[in-house]
């Protein structure tokens, strides 16, 4: 305890040493531990260091467990231990297996074992008989293994043994056997013979270590036979006991002596004092101090000496000391080393000792010269001690004084100081007497005057220059002249050679090379000190954007004793020059900072060398040694015993001694580099917490995820689906845990450390299955990495489809799989023969569909045209009507092989019209009455709409008629009934044909709507059919969104039901808005009548087509002919017909690579075509309209509707046309208003072309220009435009329905007409003013425009 209380006196010494002006570091550094940091009480009454390097410490609440930064609780239960248990705790012990033994408040012991966080209690409630409880504080431990426990009471005592697997044997002693029952055991104490000698108030007792019986000793005392106390020498025993009595026992002749105090109170202890003498002390304080040799009384006073003063203290190896029973908490208290020096000033003077070192240097004398930001000026010789202020007039005094605000310090060549205050320098020169001459430098005019910036470097070149740096002005050079000093810089010499934007300079140097290097926050500028004038300077500036450095703030710069070039960064660590500066080569640099070199931050502030070639570099914090062979950091900050924690920026002086000074915000830091030795203390790094899916996890409950506390786990193994976990670490160095770096990586998921800085808690997601090495290591307290890696094994079960029998089912699945596959294989290649056969049939009957719609139109064209126009006898005329009805049905046939076609490719889209669904249907059945009559069938059609409109696409719903009605006729026989009835359910249109025919059996009602089924045995004409016409019908409903119903009895008949919906808001993007489009007959006559006679180039592959159709369009148009399109577009660029009608599908070129063709061709580009076509899919119409095509027709056609198009789009022409030209010549500006003077014409005319446009925007403008040029001819137009007359001639002639000759004749007449608007001129001006020399042509031309002469015009303006 004395020990303990003269520590704590130097730490208070320490603590109170703050007035010296030059002391060691602090010796210690203390923290208190309390309830606030999750200790469990504040009254600790043990402090210990587990296996694993844990400290535990017992309290008035329980057992706590501290790992550097958290403390865990732990509490006896009493339903557990089934028995009342106490947590006051007032003992604390470890055993040889690491587990705790601990004593309360009533006389329990524990045991607890960290591995599973379990307590015992001993005896437990089972083992202990009787009362049997335990004095406070009664227990001793023989050995690691052996625990005695002193019972109360006189209830004996019980010896504890753990074995080596941790189990723990219990023999009680004294209530055994009669002879020693109800004795009372004062104490337990080994010998060096490894025997235990039980001392009782009944005698002496032993037993060997390895035996149980108890063996009495008889010490024959007339007194008493209570004994309390023993100790060993190296003869004897000596027993305290009652009355003032004390034995010895002569170990080698194995006798008793008996001796006798001056007191009849009892002798309680009995201690060693030195090697011939012993204390004993009594029960009433008084205390003996006998010779062992003679027996007498050496010494008797008052006063034990073992007076307990509560005070608990643990050290552990790295000196760190806990402390506890002071005041609330624990102590834990931190030695340093002692090798850094704090210089402070006099706390007796004013200076404040927060005031900064501003600059630093040391003269040749050795003196160091320390300027602070309160304005003085301090000396300290070479000794470390104080010699005084420099007072403004070049006297050290010791009296406090101001000398100014001094920014940077340097000494010349000559041995001066040269000093920098606020803007300007001052040279400071000694005398023989010791007193120093102030030379200011001022500047010779206002010209060379320096900047208003504050200095911070000086530096004099090998050539005697003296380069000042300045926080806002870049860089100035001081030069002295006759006159005084001229300060060159940016602001007058340096102006066109000194970087711009350098301006925050923070250092200077000058290399061996003669090169200056200047770092600023801007970068780093660099340049030679060997110049001619200062504009001849040549600046290098570098920094992040033309070289790899990744920071540009360069504080302080240093080249070391091998020439190497060292940047310190403000932000981005150190850089080092790779290889020697090379002028007007890139520079290199190698980086060591935060992350590559374990530098404890990247804001550097100075750089220097010791004598063994290690860089040391000031922080804002610490103070860093790097050696450069071999990449090792070692920092020194607070936990190295630094008063202060800040460092003044660039302020690392080596002096002359080798020592380093390190300024800080109160002063300065001495210490040689050769006493500081880093600690190599490896830490033990444990786990302390395993979190999953966020949620901390314990060995308690039967879900425990491990049934062994976390800091002793090996391996963790995880089911597939948790798959977020986190681990929790720490590195047990107690004396600056904050300080502490780790890194971690999860072998073979990672390859590389992860570096995190302090951070203790590493997270991981979706890890597939397999097993993983989770590796942690870490720095200690100072930052250096040690080989202290920590390990857990992480196995991640692999989910059921991962497992060897989820494998074999794959395997089982793919041979099932496999025969599957063969066996549908197999069939879908017979259904495919099957589906190649039935589509090759179809394909063909399509291309034959598309073959046959040429002749069918020959047929059925001329029969139309002699049908509607010629005069037929009745009996010609009715054998006409059978050829025409059998020629629309062969097209319907067609039509409905086509439509099968679209269907089977998902092609076939509806054009939908409002239509009078009642009218319809019965027109569409009509068709029919003929059939019905011949075979004498009852054949009805009511129409119950009452004219209701719906949204149908006539075409589908005609074809859906035709063949319900078709199956209805071909099933009923003569005699029979059919009916069709349409009606209006609840808005919807109903449909229902009905027959009497032969009917269908019930279970071939689902499949007559499949593609390609036939009920042929049913059929009464026994025709073979396609199997289409139904499934094609339920297309068309699908289509429409309706619904169809069949019901059917064998020998009763079918019916069939089609419901339409009303509206048309249910269709979706396959149907499109149809508009009606009838020819006029007035517009054909019209047109024809007004429409002189123009070309039409047809181009048909087929002879009668091409023939029948130049037949018939002859009569209005010279008709032009093409077997192909390759010929037809040969034809239409040479004539440039007015109008092109072509096939689609024909040899060589077709009609729609034709059309594309004519489109680009700008001579052809504007010409209307119409497309005739045997496809009639809605594709193949979008594709002909995309390519520029003006209208697409089908085969078979009706003559009068094509001829009524042809006239239509003529017309829709001639009026576009018109308006084009009547917007050129209304307006001459017509070129610069940027209209393009289109009309607004048919939805169907193609808008004009860009390049037809620009022609005519150009030919506006020549004609302008020569208005006025009586020699303007279409020849001059058409070398501006760089055209052939042919092509002008086509193109004017299209676009504006005028030669260009007449185009020219109109463009000067409507300027005539404005220029006799104007009323400035008379007529014979007018005309020459628009090129016209002769009047009476004007006259006449200008009469046969606007219908008066010139004159009469200008008067109907008056």
């Amino acid at each position: 305890m004395n020990t303990l209380k003269s520590r704590i006196s130097i730490i208070f010494i320490l603590l109170t040493s703050f007035v010296m002006s030059s002391f060691p570091q602090l010796s210690t550094y203390t923290k208190t531990y309390t309830v606030q940091d999750g200790l469990a009480q504040n009254t600790v009454n043990g402090i210990l260091k587990g296996d694993e390097g844990l400290v535990w410490m017992i309290s008035k609440d329980g057992l706590s467990l501290f790992d550097g930064y958290e403390f865990r609780n732990f509490k006896a239960s009493s339903e557990k231990l089934k028995r009342s248990v106490s947590n006051q705790f007032l003992s604390l012990k470890k055993d040889a297996c690491g587990c705790l033994w601990i004593l309360n408040d009533i006389g329990q012991v524990l045991r607890f074992n960290p591995k599973n966080e379990q307590f015992e209690l001993f005896p437990s409630a089972e083992e202990n008989r009787g009362a049997f409880y335990f004095a406070t504080s009664s227990w001793v431990q023989i050995s690691p293994n052996e625990f005695w426990l002193l019972g109360a009471s006189s209830t004996g005592a019980i010896r504890l043994i753990t074995d080596e697997n941790c189990n723990v044997v219990m023999r009680r002693f004294c209530e055994e056997t009669p002879a020693h029952s109800g004795c009372n055991v004062r104490a337990v104490v080994a010998d060096h013979s490894d025997r235990r000698w039980i001392l009782t108030d009944r005698g002496v007792w032993f037993i060997n270590a390895q035996d149980s019986v108890m063996n009495e000793y008889n010490i024959n005392a007339a007194r008493t036979n209570s004994v309390f106390s023993m100790i060993e020498t190296p003869n004897e025993l000596v027993f305290a006991c009652a009355n003032g009595l004390y034995h010895k026992y002569d170990k080698t002749h194995r006798r008793f002596e008996n001796a006798c105090l001056d007191t009849d109170n009892d002798l309680v202890k009995v201690r060693m004092v030195d090697a011939s003498s012993c204390q004993f002390v009594s029960s009433s304080g008084e205390s003996f101090i006998v010779s062992l040799l003679n027996g007498n009384v050496i010494k008797k006073e008052m006063g034990d000496g073992f007076k307990n003063d509560g005070v608990v203290e643990f050290q552990d190896t790295m000196g760190v000391s806990w402390i506890a029973g002071q005041s609330p908490g624990v102590k834990k208290v931190v030695s340093f080393n002692e090798s850094f020096r704090l210089t402070l000033c006099d706390s007796q003077k004013k200076c404040r000792a927060s005031d900064d070192i501003t600059a630093m240097v040391e003269d040749r004398e050795r003196n160091l010269w320390v300027a602070s930001k309160d304005g003085t000026l301090r000396i300290y010789d070479s000794e470390g001690k104080f010699s005084g202020y420099l007072h403004p007039k070049g006297v050290i005094q010791n009296e406090y004084v101001k000398f100014g605000m001094v920014s940077a310090m340097s000494q010349n060549h000559d041995g001066d100081i040269l000093l920098a205050e606020n803007n300007s320098v001052i040279q400071l020169k000694k005398s023989k007497d010791g007193i120093y001459s102030l030379i200011h430098c001022k500047p010779e005019s206002e010209e060379f005057a320096p900047l208003t910036y504050q200095i911070s470097d000086i530096l004099e070149d090998s050539k005697g220059n003296v380069w000042l740096a300045t926080c806002g002005g870049g860089l100035h050079l001081m030069i002295k002249s006759e006159n005084g000093y001229r300060f060159i810089h940016k602001g007058n010499l340096f102006k066109d050679n000194f970087p711009p934007t350098v301006e925050q300079s923070h250092s200077l140097m000058e290399d061996h090379q003669g090169n200056i290097w200047l770092g600023s926050s801007e970068g780093l500028t660099i340049f030679s000190s060997t110049f001619d004038t200062p504009e001849t300077v040549r600046f290098l500036f570098y920094n992040t954007e033309n070289t790899n450095l990744t920071n540009s703030c360069i504080y302080d710069i240093f080249q070391d004793q091998k020439d190497n070039v060292w940047l310190a960064s403000y932000g981005g660590g150190l850089f080092k020059l790779n290889g020697e500066f090379v002028f007007f080569q890139t520079p290199d640099f190698i980086s060591f900072n935060r992350e590559n070199s374990l530098f404890p931050t990247d804001l550097l502030l100075d750089v220097t060398e010791d004598a063994y070639g290690n860089l040391w570099v000031l922080t804002e914090e610490s103070i860093v040694r790097f050696s450069p062979t071999t990449n090792i950091v070692e920092s020194f900050g607070q936990f190295r015993g630094f008063y202060s924690d800040v460092f003044a920026g660039r302020m690392f002086v080596r002096k002359y001694s080798g020592e380093l000074a390190a300024a800080t915000n109160s002063g300065f830091y001495t210490f040689s580099p050769s006493d500081i030795s880093a600690t190599e203390y490896c830490p033990n790094v444990v786990f302390t917490r395993f979190l999953l899916f966020n949620k901390e996890q314990n060995i308690h409950g039967e879900d425990a995820l491990f049934k062994n506390s976390i800091y002793n786990l090996k391996e963790v193994t995880l089911e597939h689906n948790q798959s977020v976990f986190s681990v929790g670490f720490s590195a047990l160095d107690y004396r600056f845990p904050e300080r502490i770096q780790y890194a971690y990586k999860l072998e073979p998921f990672e390859t590389e450390w992860n570096y995190v800085g302090s951070q203790r808690l590493a997270t991981y997601t979706n890890l597939p299955q397999g097993e993983y090495r989770f590796m942690v290591k870490s720095t200690n307290s100072e930052g250096i990495w040690n080989n202290n890696v920590k390990e857990l094994k992480i196995v991640v079960k692999p989910s059921f489809w991962q497992t060897g029998w989820a494998y074999c089912l794959y395997v089982l699945l793919v041979a099932v799989v496999v025969g599957v596959f063969i066996y549908l294989y197999n069939l879908r290649t017979k259904i495919k023969m099957e589906q190649e056969v039935s589509d090759s049939k179809l394909h063909f009957f399509t291309d034959i569909s598309h073959e046959l719609r040429t002749p069918l139109t020959l047929i059925s064209a001329p029969l139309e045209n002699v049908l509607e126009n010629g005069s037929l006898q009745e009996e010609d005329r009715a054998q006409l009507e059978v050829v025409r009805t059998n020629a629309n049905r062969m097209l319907r046939m067609m039509n409905q092989i086509l439509d099968f076609r679209k269907m089977q490719s998902n092609k076939m889209r509806l054009k939908i019209q409002k239509t009078k669904l009642g009218a319809f249907v019965s027109s569409c059945s009509s068709n029919f009455l003929r059939m019905a009559e011949d075979r004498h069938i009852q054949f009805s059609i009511k129409d119950r709409t009452e004219g209701v409109e719906f949204w149908i696409d006539r075409d589908k719903v005609d074809t859906l008629m035709f063949n319900l009605l078709s199956n209805a006729f071909k099933f009923t026989s003569e005699g029979k009934k059919i009916q069709v009835e349409v009606k209006v359910d609840n808005g919807n249109g109903v449909v229902i044909v009905s027959d009497e025919g032969c009917g269908m059996p019930k279970d071939k009602l689902s499949l007559i709507f499949e593609r390609y089924t036939t009920l042929q045995n049913y059929s009464l004409t026994k025709q073979s059919g396609t199997g289409i016409g139904l499934s094609l019908v339920k297309e068309i409903v699908d289509l429409h969104k309706a619904a169809i119903f069949v019901d059917s009895e064998e020998g009763v008949g079918s019916v069939f039901t089609i419901t339409f919906l009303g509206g048309k808001d249910h269709f979706d993007e396959r149907a499109e808005v149809a508009e009606e489009e009838l020819p006029s007959e007035e517009s054909v006559e019209s047109t024809f009548a007004t429409t002189e006679q123009q070309s039409i180039l047809i181009v048909e592959d087929n002879d009668q087509m091409r023939e029948f159709l130049k037949n018939i369009l002859k009569k209005r148009f010279v008709v032009l002919e093409a077997p192909n399109g390759k010929i037809g577009y040969e034809t239409a660029v040479k004539e440039l017909p007015n109008f092109i009608l072509t096939d689609v599908m024909m040899p060589e070129v077709d009609g729609i690579e034709m059309t594309r063709s004519l489109r680009a061709e700008e001579r052809t580009s504007h010409i209307p075509i119409i497309l005739l076509t045997a496809k009639t899919d809605v594709q193949s119409k979008i594709e002909c309209m995309r390519i520029g095509a003006n209208d697409y027709i089908t085969k078979p056609f009706s003559m009068d509707y094509l001829e009524a198009r042809i006239n239509n789009i003529l017309e829709e022409r001639q009026n576009w046309q018109k308006k084009y030209k009547e917007e050129l010549l209304k307006n001459a500006k017509f070129a610069n208003s940027g209209e393009t003077g289109a009309g607004e014409g048919s939805e169907n005319v193609s808008p004009m072309q860009a390049a037809d446009d620009e022609l005519m925007r150009k030919f506006v403008n020549i004609i302008e220009a020569n208005l006025s040029n009586m020699d303007f001819t279409v020849e001059d137009a058409q070398d501006a435009l760089k055209v052939s007359r042919w092509h002008l001639l086509s193109k004017v002639k299209s676009l504006v329905g005028l030669t260009p000759n007449e185009f020219i004749r109109d463009t000067r007449l409507t300027h005539a007409a404005k220029l006799i608007d104007g009323g400035e001129l008379n007529m014979t001006q007018v005309a020459f003013a628009i090129g016209i020399s002769d009047s009476r042509y004007f006259s006449r031309c200008f009469k046969q425009k606007y219908g008066v002469t010139p004159t009469e015009y200008k008067n109907r303006i008056k």
